[in-house]
């Protein structure tokens, strides 16, 4: 008696999961890149890229960090920096806000 109850209920079970199941939707558009961009003087940062917002690091890269700069108009730009020689990468990179 208990051995067929407990075949119904999972039979029950696992006919409620196969339709509870959805099938995924198709991929989004594929990723963009970031723009990149170069650093107009070595030595210094331009105004326009507004307040500094967060300094990061990665753990794998001990001797650089990324500084991030957001503008008025909400975009934000990062740049790496050599703590160890104290010198700013030429790219920069931009997330522009629309």
């Amino acid at each position: 008696m208990f051995y067929r109850l407990g075949v119904c209920l999972s039979m029950v079970a696992l006919l409620l999961f196969s339709v509870s199941c959805k099938r995924l939707g198709e991929p989004g558009p594929a990723e963009q890149k970031l723009i990149s961009e170069r650093l107009p003087q070595p030595d210094s940062i331009p105004a326009k890229w507004g307040k500094l917002v967060s300094v990061s690091s990665v753990p794998s890269v001990p001797d650089w960090v990324q500084l991030w700069f957001q503008d008025d108009a909400g975009n934000v730009r990062f740049i790496g920096f050599n703590i160890r020689n104290y010198y700013l990468s030429g790219k920069i990179y931009l997330i522009r806000r629309d």
